[in-house]
């Protein structure tokens, strides 16, 4: 069981720094058949990453953008989604102790919260997951 973040989504759909690791570690997940679960805003966090990459970096093309989508809601199929308000209590604390963004704390206090491993290659993530003792999957 791992926490799937937006950061590793984007590597598993489009072609980055790290994307065939990336890959490597999904499948190795995915063909052990352990559950993968994802806050509920992780869907649109990666989508606003891809636009980022089709606008923003101009990285990708229309076609890629497009078909990253797709791949996107294949893997989103197939996620167990955790709701926010779920999670509320819990990640309004890490985000407020730990100074990260309310977005990055339901990852974390999912993965806390589950005692599991997070799934991330958002730096800021990483370290305050290494702080509060979370294994970062690589």
């Amino acid at each position: 069981m791992i926490t799937l973040d937006a950061s590793a989504a984007i590597k598993l759909v489009i072609k980055e720094e790290k994307s065939e690791a990336a890959r490597k570690a999904f499948n190795i997940v995915t063909m052990s058949g352990a559950p993968i679960l994802a806050p509920d805003v992780m869907l649109a966090e990666a989508v606003n990453g891809l636009w980022k990459h089709l606008t923003l970096l101009k990285d990708i093309d229309v076609t890629e953008f497009h078909t990253a989508v797709r791949n996107l809601a294949i893997i989103w199929g197939n996620l167990n989604v955790i709701r926010t308000e779920e999670m509320l209590d819990k990640a309004a604390e890490i985000s407020k102790s730990k100074k990260i963004s309310f977005y990055d704390a339901l990852y974390v206090g999912i993965s806390l919260s589950k005692d599991i491993p997070l799934f991330t290659f958002d730096q800021p993530i990483i370290d305050r997951s290494v702080d509060l003792g979370i294994t970062i999957l690589d």
